[in-house]
């Protein structure tokens, strides 16, 4: 991962471990899908730091037989510029279409709460990784959960900046307390679903799932 999140498991626990053994992740998957195995999910570290290797996890999974719902965490570090969030979402696309010939759902959660901002990430980051979504996928639906820590403001900065980049109206959105299971519409014609709350002592974050629809 290119961040050092306070309480993050990432580096104790996997490090590169999975990259230093692909053949053996891919015999792994074989096996879980023999025991029928359906969902999966990518959710320690970050998936485009090694994108190369992430696609190919990802193109696996999509052709497991019993596979139907692949899922991965990213803190939007590749879209520290339009260009780059752009070029690996169309990477992405190709995978996502392998992934509905198959019929499995794609999910992107994005996260993006008070430890990833202490730890370096940027709130523009996130806002830039929508823009390319509406860009390469155009204005779909998007599932945002949001789970957040004591005195974090971190997703009352997410629409303000939606605000200033214009995807954003005053009247969208009065604050972050207003978005109890509620529906967002951006300017571009993405649709944010907010679908629940959890309180929790520290850390959280907002998923946002890519839908067939």
């Amino acid at each position: 991962c290119n961040l050092d999140c306070r309480g993050c498991l990432q580096k104790e626990v996997m490090g590169t471990t999975l990259i230093k053994n692909q053949s053996a992740v891919i015999r792994m998957l074989g096996d879980a899908d023999a025991q029928g195995i359906k969902e999966y999910a990518f959710c320690i570290g970050e998936p485009f730091a090694y994108r190369d290797f992430f696609m190919r996890m990802l193109s696996s999974v999509c052709a497991l037989q019993n596979s139907r719902v692949v899922s991965f965490v990213t803190n939007g570090a590749r879209a520290q510029d339009g260009a780059g969030a752009a070029e690996t979402l169309e990477m992405l696309k190709e995978i996502r279409a392998l992934c509905v010939e198959g019929g499995v759902d794609l999910h992107i959660t994005i996260s993006w709460d008070k430890m990833h901002k202490e730890a370096g990430a940027k709130v523009s980051w996130i806002v830039n990784l929508l823009e390319a979504i509406y860009t390469v996928f155009g204005p779909i639906s998007l599932h945002m959960q949001r789970l957040f820590s004591y005195n974090d403001d971190t997703l009352s900065e997410l629409i303000a900046e939606l605000k200033t980049r214009g995807l954003l109206g005053d009247n969208d959105a009065r604050d972050a307390e207003g978005l109890r299971n509620s529906i967002m519409v951006l300017h571009n014609g993405l649709t944010l679903k907010f679908i629940g709350q959890k309180a929790i002592a520290a850390g959280g974050g907002h998923t946002v799932a890519l839908k067939n629809d």
